[in-house]
């Protein structure tokens, strides 16, 4: 009875020191599990820029984890000093103290510029330093060994293949069931996926990061075209997907998307939040359909770092990505008001504010307001293209008869197509179906 008694005190005071949460966190995860559990989460420069490091503070991972963010990609580009460790080590227990999966990504800009043995040692360096700083951490931490194969080294797939060995093999000295992450050539374009040898010392615990969209779409380039969301256009999407699912098959490797953009927010701006939000649900529904976790690139396109804030003309393209906050909705979401007086229906919000030449997503549905705030109908001339709201004022997608007997086609983003095959059916200058 007392040898009984005494187990389950032992057994009390183990539980007491290592509560349950922590030794769950220090089982090593099996890639695929890994993989589900990133789910969706965002690029962060929280320890890169200047501005980052002093913007940063512990409110920032929890407004992320309560709008959902599964994940972050802490990106670094520095050499670690103590000062460094010591902001680092503050997000990632920021991190997992708010159930988000941190992970760090080095940039190695200097190797990516020169792939020589001089900047290897400089990389394998850095990665040893880093492992041994959190050999001991939980295995929710992993280690995405270089931000995008970019540069010079985009050119060298063998030498590649030849720094990723060296460096797994420098931080499995340490960290021998962590997971790692390695990433294909050319912008990590999952087309080169093929060209990655598995490093030798992976020990099962691996995963391979690609991107695409990474610097967002564009309204001109072939290879990421993105106009209104053409079958055409959806296919390059569609593609590089297959691309990455059929190496997973290949290799039983899982991979990830570390890095898509939603907009071409570095490159000209050229897409309206509205068109923003159709790319990004269907670029999201496609991954989620595969299966494949993915960041978003960046935080600051959505996050207020300095006023600690999300953008709420952003928040509709976060809910098109599936994010959702868990307690609190945006502003514009669940603090509106419809009003009608002798004019026509406008919309108020919460701080009494209403939209005026711009489009709103309200209750699933886009709303055009003119320049007096008031909800449109019918046919509008809006940034160049042709739109139909419907009567109550929601934004028409798909066939349209219109009242002149003819029949149009609206595309996904609400804007009419012109001079182009829809089905089988001609659509001529001026939206018609060409009988």
């Amino acid at each position: 009875m007392k040898k009984k008694i005494s187990a389950l005190l032992l057994l009390f005071l183990f539980f007491s020191i290592f509560p349950m949460k922590s030794f769950a966190a220090n089982v090593p995860i099996n890639p695929w599990d890994y993989a589900q559990k990133l789910g969706k989460g965002l690029d962060v420069d929280w320890s890169k820029t200047k501005e980052g490091k002093e913007a940063y503070n512990s409110q920032t991972a929890k407004d992320f984890s309560d709008m959902g963010i599964k994940h972050v990609r802490i990106r670094i580009k520095d050499d670690m000093t103590d000062e460094s460790f010591k902001l680092l080590d503050k997000q990632i227990k920021d991190c997992l103290d708010n159930n988000i999966i941190p992970i760090i990504a080095y940039q190695a800009d200097e190797l990516k510029n020169d792939p020589s043995d001089k900047n290897l040692k400089k990389v394998v360096k850095w990665w040893g330093k880093t492992a041994e700083h959190y050999k001991d951490y939980p295995y929710l931490l992993s280690f995405d060994l270089i931000i995008e194969v970019t540069d010079e080294l985009k050119k060298e797939p063998e030498r590649l293949n030849e720094i990723y060995e060296e460096i797994v093999t420098e931080v499995r000295k340490t960290n021998s069931k962590r997971i790692l992450m390695i990433s294909p050539r050319v912008r990590s374009n999952p087309e080169y996926l093929n060209d990655l040898k598995i490093p030798t010392n992976h020990n099962r615990y691996l995963m391979a990061e690609w991107h695409f969209y990474a610097s967002g779409p564009s309204k001109t380039n072939s290879e990421k075209l993105w106009t209104t969301g053409t079958d055409k256009e959806k296919q390059i999407i569609i593609d590089k997907i297959n691309l990455a699912l059929d190496w997973q098959k290949k290799t039983g490797i899982p991979t990830w998307v570390g890095a898509w953009m939603a907009g071409d927010y570095n490159d000209g701006n050229n897409y309206s939040v509205q068109e923003q939000t159709v790319f990004a649900k269907f670029v999201s529904d496609e991954l989620d359909k595969a299966n494949i976790p993915f960041a978003v690139n960046s935080d600051t396109k959505f996050y207020d770092r300095q006023n600690n804030r999300w953008y709420d003309e952003m928040i509709p393209v976060l809910k098109a990505m599936g994010f959702t906050k868990n307690n609190v909705d945006s502003v514009i979401d669940k603090k509106t008001e419809w009003v009608k007086d002798n004019i026509g229906w406008w919309l108020k919000r919460a701080d009494n504010s209403y939209p005026k030449l711009q489009w709103e997503l309200v209750d699933g549905n886009w709303y055009w307001f003119d320049n007096n705030g008031y909800m449109a109908t019918g046919w509008k001339y809006i940034n160049n293209k042709w739109y139909y709201l419907n009567n109550d004022g929601s934004m028409k997608t798909g066939w349209l008869k219109d009242t002149d007997g003819k029949w149009y086609y609206l595309n996904t983003d609400g804007s009419m197509a012109v001079n182009t095959n829809v089905g089988g059916y001609n659509l001529g200058s001026n939206g018609a179906w060409i009988v």
